[in-house]
């Protein structure tokens, strides 16, 4: 498991509110600028924890990796 924790003091903003997905089956063209970098990394994170501590925005994605994964047995 990987975790990647990200502390920044910019102005507050829970990446985890968004809850609409964005319609990808729209056209380029048609689709407004933004929403996908959040969408994919909530995607691919198996756990994405926000919280607004001390002035600043603290978000923890968690990630699993294949090692975390149990080995089938091998029996000869």
């Amino acid at each position: 498991m990987r975790i990647l924790r990200i502390l920044d003091d910019a102005e507050p903003f829970d990446p985890t509110a968004q809850t609409a997905a964005p319609n990808l089956d729209a056209a380029m063209a048609d689709r407004p600028v933004g929403g996908l970098g959040l969408y994919l990394v909530s995607c691919l994170a198996d756990s994405l924890c926000y919280r607004l501590e001390g002035g600043k925005n603290r978000l923890n994605l968690v990630i699993a990796t294949l090692t975390d994964q149990q080995e089938p047995s091998r029996t000869p």
